[in-house]
């Protein structure tokens, strides 16, 4: 009996020592390992952080030029180490909203000061930026300065219902400044070769730009679309010799017939915005007749050379690809003031509304061919 209550004893200290190194072996190394597992996350979301910042200085830079906004503009600051005081940007969900956030510049990823024109909206940069930092979960707060012509641009980092300040973009209008830009006048042609619907979309288009009107009484109807769509609009007559027998004006025609056609095309298109003059051969002495008999009326003629002409067989898409490759490249070549003249379908057109916002916004003016010459007359 007595040496079965011993075994019994025996077998249970052996338990129990089972179960003591038991613990030791896996609940030790389970702690070593949690202790391990906080380390590790601490090393992921520095590297993560690291990764951010690098992302951050480069599309901010990048958004920045998509403006127009030149590299030398741009001036990055080194940290100075100097602690401050920050409160966070407002956030609904920060119940907090009152508490600040104590920081170093040496905290900041960036601090950059940008010099801007007068003529860009910094509310439409910083929109931009925002957007693409919300998709980074983070956030842009922007305070005016209206005396210094200046926006102050905080960027900050949400984590864990905190906003950390990681970026400051300070950005300073001065009227000195100018964006490398133009000012395009698109002049639609051979409207009358338009299907009924395309011309419809074309006239009902809010984008701006010039119609040439078709002068042909066989086109009233045309004519009717263009007066009750209030489109901007231009005539081009054509000038020629005896053998250009459709030319508008021909160098036969008897003095009385042209004087005549010009007082009629006078006072029924008086509120046209030009009268062009297109020359199928050179005939300088009939063409200054003409030149000079439109002055008795007031009327400026212009020679459709003020038109760089463009034409494109291509699908819409590269079409108008082509066309803003060209833009840039005579702005580039120091054009202030461009006259296209093109033909456009319905599609073209908006494929132009599409593409035409990346020039929008490096501040090339997209203008009708009456607000240019208005313009240059003040």
């Amino acid at each position: 009996m007595q040496k079965n209550i011993k075994i019994k004893i025996i077998v249970t200290l052996l338990l129990f020592l089972i179960m003591i190194l038991l613990v030791f072996l896996y609940v030790r190394p389970s702690g070593e390992s949690s202790a391990n597992y906080t380390t590790d996350n601490k090393k992921r979301s520095l590297i993560n952080e690291n990764e951010l910042k690098k992302k951050f200085l480069s599309a901010i830079d990048s958004l920045l030029f998509q403006f127009g906004i030149k590299k030398e503009w741009i001036e990055s600051y080194p940290s100075t180490g100097t602690e401050k005081q920050k409160k966070p940007a407002a956030d609904k969900k920060n119940k907090d909203k009152n508490k600040t956030i104590k920081f170093q510049d040496s905290d900041l990823w960036f601090n950059k000061k940008v010099t801007v024109p007068l003529d860009l909206s910094v509310a439409e940069v910083n929109i931009d930026i925002n957007n693409y930092l919300k998709e980074n979960n983070s956030l842009l707060s922007a305070s005016e300065d209206p005396k210094k012509f200046s926006v102050i641009s905080d960027v900050y980092l949400s984590e864990n219902s905190e906003n950390k300040l990681i970026g400051k973009i300070t950005f300073v209008q001065l009227k000195e400044l100018k964006r490398n830009t133009s000012e395009i006048c698109i002049v639609l042609e051979n409207l009358d070769l338009l299907s009924e619907q395309d011309l419809g979309k074309i006239l009902s288009s809010p984008e701006k730009f010039t119609v040439v009107m078709p002068y042909d009484i066989e086109k009233s109807d045309i004519q009717s679309k263009i007066f009750d769509s209030r489109k901007d609009y231009l005539l081009i007559f054509e000038t020629g010799s005896e053998k250009d027998v459709d030319a508008d004006f021909r160098s036969d025609m008897k003095s009385g017939e042209c004087k005549s056609k010009i007082k009629s095309i006078c006072n029924e298109y008086g509120k046209s915005s030009a009268l062009v003059l297109s020359a199928r051969r050179s005939i300088p002495n009939f063409e200054n007749e003409i030149k000079e008999e439109f002055s008795r009326y007031n009327i400026k003629l212009y020679l459709d050379t003020i038109f760089v002409k463009f034409e494109s067989k291509e699908k819409p898409s590269r079409k108008i690809t082509d066309l803003i490759y060209d833009i840039n490249v005579k702005t580039n070549k120091g054009y202030k003031t461009i006259y296209y003249l093109v033909k456009f379908s319905a599609d073209d057109l908006a494929e132009f509304s599409s593409q035409i916002n990346i020039l929008k916004k490096r501040g090339f003016r997209f203008r009708v061919f009456s607000d240019i010459i208005k313009k240059q007359k003040e």
